[in-house]
């Protein structure tokens, strides 16, 4: 875990099999009508959004703008 103590991550399933939806009150209040998005919040509040991105080193970049970055053996040289 990258980001363990520091940031805390949730998956939301915006549709189940057979097309129901689980939670269209979160869906509506956020947004949420493309997969896969993500939103990056910094205490509750939206900072950034991605749709249809894939590569993680895409939200690590904005992630570790906000937290502390984990200590990583090449930034020890």
């Amino acid at each position: 875990m990258e980001y363990e103590g520091r940031a805390t991550v949730a998956r939301f399933m915006i549709m189940e099999a057979y097309g129901n939806v689980p939670a269209p009150e979160i869906r509506d209040k956020y947004l949420i009508y493309g997969v896969p998005i993500v939103i990056l919040f910094n205490h509750g509040v939206e900072v950034k959004r991605w749709w249809l991105v894939y590569a993680g080193d895409v939200y690590r970049y904005d992630i570790d703008k906000l937290v502390e970055k984990r200590a990583r053996w090449w930034d020890w040289r």
